[in-house]
C-alpha cells in the first residue's frame, strides 16, 4: 500500500467489518481517491467479493506446508483458477 499510495487511484481496499485495519496517509498521496468496501462479517466473504471483482491480484503464500494449505495459497488457486492476472513486482 506504501508504494501504489503515490502511483494509481486505482486501488480497492476491501476489509472486515466498519474500518479497515490500516490506510496509508491521505496527504499528498492519491489515497483519497481509493474505494474503500467494507462491512464483511468473515474472511470468506471478503475474499470472495474481492476475488470475483479484481481483475489482478498480489499474494506470496508463507504459511503452507505438507500438511496444510493456508488460506492465502487457497485464494491463490482460487484468482488462477478464475484467470486473474498475478502481479509479481
Amino acid at each position: 500500500m506504501e508504494y501504489l499510495k503515490s502511483e494509481t487511484s486505482k486501488v480497492t481496499i476491501i476489509h472486515i467489518g466498519d474500518k479497515p485495519r490500516y490506510i496509508p496517509d491521505r496527504y499528498k498521496t492519491k489515497v483519497s481517491q481509493w474505494n474503500i468496501v467494507g462491512g464483511f462479517e468473515s474472511d470468506e466473504s471478503r475474499d470472495n467479493h474481492a476475488i470475483d471483482t479484481c481483475t489482478h491480484f498480489i499474494a506470496t503464500d508463507f504459511n503452507s506446508s505438507d500438511k496444510r494449505v493456508s488460506g492465502t495459497q487457497k485464494n491463490i488457486l482460487n484468482c488462477l483458477s478464475k484467470r486473474k492476472t498475478k502481479i509479481d513486482k
